[in-house]
């Protein structure tokens, strides 16, 4: 499937579902497959059974800098630029005109969709060990999707996920604990709770993914996020009780008591990983994402008529929050479109040291004059450079 830069995934799915197939992509609808999704690697709730957009991504239509004209790369031929525009980061070598990606049979699903109203702060960390503690063996037995806790009363929390090899009897007695405690719930509080079966990944992003996550958007909004790659390790019996604990710890640092300023943060526990599929070695996306059980993501918001002294506490509270899954594992990973904006190591935590050496070299090939340049990425100059000076 070939697709220009300026489409997304909402009349990607729709297309792919019209001609019969399947393609890895993102849950939000407004989101281009060829850009940035691709760019920083970009996972799906089915991933764990076709892999990342770079496993599928097949060739790039691509302007450089340097050439001013149009060069194919591929896992064939440029396959420098092909290997930093997938997964390598914003703005590396060029602007991407289009794409081509694998595409896959329909896949029938069940889809576990449970989502409340929060009662209170105890319900959804419950219901976060309750999920996260079986992050692994959800991964293991075919579950992909996510996790959208807060513990803010009366917004919502979910649980949303896909499985393909289960059927439905079976899919269900995996959800059982979860479905029972929000059974237990108050009735008002209940949205949704239970596993439905669809014919194809299509029906489940539009039947299920856009009613529970939404689309809108505040206006006068700000919001930056923070993340971890959590992998397996992790899950070993003799670190899973810190392992859950510090999710609960990295919720609740997120969102602060309520009060006449205060904007609440919704944490993703994503289980979108490729977990255990192999790489070909031929893309530039953290290598710790085919260990990871959890992408752990949350952020934090303001509005535009916000102080600059709250403004400043909610970055702190990102910041602290952040240091508590760092201390999970120092030496790990986190996804480049997710990650937090001031993360100290960042060259070896969206890539690695010898992957990120690689991708300079090629950006000064295709890109001398550091024409194209973001914020950390690629042969970034630093924060004293005079185009981050508004930066706090």
């Amino acid at each position: 499937m070939t697709i220009g830069a300026g489409q997304q995934f909402a009349e990607i799915y729709k297309y792919a579902e019209d001609n019969g197939f399947t393609v890895a992509g993102g849950t939000s609808s407004t989101v281009g497959m060829s850009g940035g999704w691709i760019a920083g690697g970009g996972h799906s709730a089915v991933s764990g059974a076709i892999g990342l957009g770079t496993d599928n991504v097949l060739e790039f239509k691509v302007v450089t800098p340097k050439s001013s004209e149009v060069i194919v790369a591929s896992r064939c031929q440029n396959q420098d630029v092909f290997f930093a525009l997938a997964g390598g980061g914003h703005n590396t070598v060029g602007v991407v005109l289009e794409s081509t990606h694998n595409t896959h049979p329909v896949m029938p699903l069940q889809v576990a969709s449970i989502a409340i109203l929060t009662p209170n702060a105890e319900a959804a960390q419950k219901l976060m060990e309750l999920s996260a503690s079986r992050a692994l063996e959800f991964t293991n037995r075919g579950w992909g999707g996510y996790l959208a806790l807060t513990p803010r009363v009366g917004e919502v929390s979910a649980v949303l996920m896909v499985n393909w090899k289960l059927d439905t009897a079976e899919a269900t007695k995996d959800m059982q604990p979860i479905i029972d405690f929000v059974a237990s719930l108050p009735k008002e509080n209940v949205l949704i709770n239970g596993v439905f079966p669809v014919k194809s990944f299509y029906e489940a992003f539009s039947k299920y993914f856009i009613r529970e996550t939404g689309e809108t958007v505040p206006v006068g909004m700000a919001s930056t996020a923070g993340s971890r790659l959590l992998t397996d390790e992790l899950w070993e019996p003799a670190a899973l009780n810190k392992t859950v604990q510090s999710l609960q710890d990295y919720m609740m640092a997120l969102n602060p008591l309520p009060t006449e300023e205060a904007y609440g943060a919704l944490v993703l526990l994503c289980l979108t990983s490729p977990y255990k599929l192999p790489a070909d070695g031929l893309t530039a996306e953290p290598k710790a994402w085919r260990n990871t059980v959890i992408h752990a993501f949350g952020g934090v918001a303001w509005s535009t008529l916000s102080t600059l002294k709250y403004k400043k506490s909610r970055l702190d509270a990102l910041d602290q929050a952040v240091e508590i899954l760092r201390r999970l594992k120092p030496d790990g990973q986190a996804y480049f479109n997710e990650a937090y904006y001031d993360e100290p190591k960042w060259e070896s935590t969206f890539w690695d040291r010898n992957t990120y050496d690689r991708l300079v070299k090629i950006k000064a090939k295709y890109d001398p004059s550091k024409l194209l340049n973001c914020w950390k990425c690629i042969g970034w100059k630093g924060p004293s450079d005079p185009k981050y000076k508004c930066y706090p």
